[in-house]
């Protein structure tokens, strides 16, 4: 008598993070002195443009902020948030927030979507302060009497995979494509342990189509919905800036000449 034959259940999907170009892991620091905080924070926007095309970007704000005044003491944006917490704003914090570099007992807290990655206590505002890049990459590896949390799976899943979003995730996307070769062929992934997912909350969902990496045509929806242009908030938007240029003769200088003023705002 033949044997009746048993289906095997598939198995289910392992899921791993495949962390964006602009995920620096943590995405959120704060030095708190009592009545004077400084927080340094990841900003997403989305960058729209006819030319290149539509992308999530990131950028940083560092902001001090005292209790006895409504208004920031300091505030400025930065490309990262590397440059945020070291020397891109070490010296602006130094020109213009040096009053309450010397106040004493200060505490950095750094985050990643929210959760606590480390803390670490400081004799001064200032030293906190003009070195929490070199402070929180220092507890990364392991600095003495510092305990660093590295997010487990389960905590990594609970948030957004875009840098600077405390949101939960509702979809999760496969990636097709790892990159693109010499002559622009997409070259799927070879491995099965190479890791391909990403999730997204609801506002960045829709990730734009510049690029591969990072582009709606790159994505396979594992679970959720895909989202459209519309789930992306109006103030959240930046368009490119162009400049329309005639060329005549002075072509090239009339290119340089837009390139020095763009560099002077």
């Amino acid at each position: 008598m033949a044997k009746a034959s048993v289906k095997k259940k598939p198995e289910a999907e392992r899921v791993q993070l495949n962390r964006l170009r602009d995920d620096q892991y943590w995405d959120e620091a704060v030095v708190d002195a009592g009545g004077v905080t400084m927080t340094a924070r990841v900003v997403p926007r989305f960058k729209t443009s006819a030319l290149s095309g539509n992308e999530w970007r990131v950028s940083a704000r560092t902001r001090i902020v005292t209790s006895a005044s409504p208004y920031p003491l300091f505030e400025r944006e930065y490309g990262s948030i590397a440059w945020a917490l070291g020397l891109g704003a070490a010296t602006d914090i130094y020109a213009q927030a040096h009053q309450v570099l010397g106040l004493r007992a200060a505490t950095l807290s750094a985050f990643r979507g929210g959760y606590l990655l480390m803390t670490q206590k400081f004799s001064t505002f200032g030293e906190a302060a003009i070195c929490a890049q070199a402070h929180i990459i220092r507890a990364n590896e392991g600095w003495p009497g510092v305990t660093w949390h590295h997010l487990d799976d389960p905590q990594e899943r609970s948030v957004c995979c875009q840098p600077g979003c405390k949101e939960r995730p509702t979809v999760l996307y496969r990636m097709k494509h790892q990159r693109a070769d010499r002559d622009g062929k997409l070259v799927p992934f070879e491995y099965d342990w190479q890791p391909r997912h990403r999730w997204f909350c609801g506002e960045h969902a829709h990730r734009g189509n510049q690029g591969l990496d990072d582009s709606d045509s790159n994505y396979e929806v594992v679970e959720g919905k895909r989202h459209n242009f519309s789930s992306v908030p109006r103030d959240r938007i930046s368009e490119a800036r162009t400049e329309v240029i005639e060329a005549g003769p002075d072509f090239g200088q009339d290119v340089a000449d837009i390139l020095r003023r763009g560099r002077k705002r």
